[in-house]
């Protein structure tokens, strides 16, 4: 236990600890310090802080023909919704101005706690865990969607019955045939 919290103690020092987890990993060490001992929970966090997972940013250039498609977008925050191969939704939207991602793709399943992952405008690809466990998807979906986001599009409403930029359910046989509807179609520069 000592090992680890002064492993803990060196990512500290040397500032590997990740910035929103400095004050949670001095507490960790100011309460063993003060008790000698911590619990089987706040030992996996001193491990898993003590030892942070590096993973090396993927580059995924396609990902840029989503951004060209959302900078010609007039909505204020366009976004995509997709569904990954399990069925769990996949949300790719921009990160607004409050983000401090700001301008970003951010990867999520449309929940609040549904994080995936963001896109950097020059293609990197950064996963956290719950996007690492569908890297290979995420990455082949970015690509398809940067090459050709009609077709991607038109695909999924057709096979949902519902838009995948409004979600809404396609309701006229013009739109079901097309795969999205014609405000959306407008939206987004797509033919209809």
């Amino acid at each position: 236990m000592r090992e680890q919290i002064n492993k803990l103690r060196e990512a500290l020092t040397k500032g590997t600890v990740p910035g929103r987890s400095i004050d949670f990993a001095l507490s960790l060490v100011a309460q063993f310090d003060k008790k000698g001992e911590l619990s089987e929970k706040q030992m996996y966090w001193v491990e898993r802080l003590a030892n942070p997972v590096k993973v090396e940013p993927l580059s995924v250039p396609d990902a840029c023909g989503i951004f060209d498609r959302f900078d010609s977008v007039p909505l204020k925050y366009p976004k995509i919704n997709l569904l990954l191969l399990d069925g769990t939704r996949f949300r790719i939207a921009r990160a607004g101005e409050r983000s401090k991602y700001c301008g970003q793709l951010i990867l999520t399943d449309g929940t609040r706690d549904g994080y995936f992952g963001r896109v950097t405008e020059n293609g990197q690809v950064m996963l956290s865990g719950k996007g690492m466990q569908y890297k290979d998807e995420i990455v082949e979906i970015l690509m398809e969607v940067g090459a050709n986001a009609q077709e991607v599009a038109s695909e999924f409403g057709k096979t949902t019955g519902n838009c995948c930029f409004c979600s809404r359910p396609l309701s006229d046989d013009r739109s079901l045939a097309v795969g999205y509807g014609k405000k959306c179609a407008e939206h987004y520069g797509l033919e209809w």
